[in-house]
């Protein structure tokens, strides 16, 4: 999986100064990296034609440097209906 994240291990703040001006002082990022794990789930069909999937998972980052996340998580619901 290719993911991406705000990497937010700085202190940031915001003020106003003297004149009324705002000031955001982050200093985030954004970081993408690669990971790769395992997911489940699983398809449900109704008759009338109705879908439902459902699935989770895990996966470990390959590479990275020290502020990476370790693993990263995955989950959805899909919903659709079969012609």
């Amino acid at each position: 999986m290719l993911h991406s994240y705000e990497n937010n291990n700085y202190d940031y703040y915001d003020y106003y100064d003297m004149y009324g001006n705002y000031i955001n002082s982050n200093n985030g990022d954004t970081k993408t990296e690669f990971a790769v794990g395992i997911s489940v789930g699983g398809k449900f069909i109704s008759k009338k034609g109705f879908t439902t999937e459902i699935y989770l998972g895990v996966g470990r980052n390959l590479g990275g440097d020290n502020d990476s996340l370790e693993a990263v998580g995955r989950g959805g619901i899909s919903l659709g209906y079969r012609f």
